[in-house]
């Protein structure tokens, strides 16, 4: 628990010269970078929390930077070509335990693309004033579609996939 203090004030001290090596490296990337708060996941890693300089924090960044790259891209290129199987066999093999960087990934994109696969096949009904009639059936209809939108998030939730607040509200 000692060396926390002192690997953030290293990485703390390291940070000018990791954003000039960042900026040199990556060029236009870099707000990319920033945006997705690349520097900060790679400094949470345990080989740049393991350095106690800010010289030996630099080269540990460098480092952990590009096994952090190739491990995402690793991930990304898994879930292009995992799109045609079966979403049981996709998870199976997630099972397996990737390095963690990607396996968060996989899991919060796999959860993205389900969430919005439910909000696709939410079916949106014009209503016609005119004939009301037709309202009751309607009604019970939009409230067999709720139950059915209901039934799905419940199951997906005991697989452990939760959908995000801002996707409930896609949902009616």
């Amino acid at each position: 628990m000692t060396t926390a203090p002192c690997s953030w004030y290293s990485w703390e001290a390291a940070r000018p010269t990791v954003k000039v090596w960042l900026r040199e490296t990556c060029g236009n990337d870099l707000c990319v970078l920033e945006e997705y708060e690349v520097c900060e996941r790679v400094s949470e890693m345990a080989s740049v929390r393991a350095a106690i300089r800010p010289s030996e924090v630099l080269v540990a960044f460098m480092k952990a930077f590009f096994v952090y790259l190739n491990q995402i891209s690793s991930g990304v290129a898994f879930l292009r070509a995992s799109r045609s199987w079966p979403e049981g066999i996709v998870l199976k093999v997630m099972d397996f335990n990737f390095d963690v960087p990607t396996n968060r990934l996989l899991r919060a994109l796999l959860v993205k693309q389900q969430c919005a696969n439910i909000s696709a096949h939410r079916e949106t009904e014009v209503r016609s004033p005119a004939i009301f009639e037709e309202a009751l059936p309607r009604k019970l209809d939009k409230k067999r579609q709720k139950k059915q939108i209901k039934l799905r998030m419940q199951a997906l939730r005991r697989r452990g996939i939760f959908c995000s607040h801002g996707m409930r509200d896609m949902f009616p």
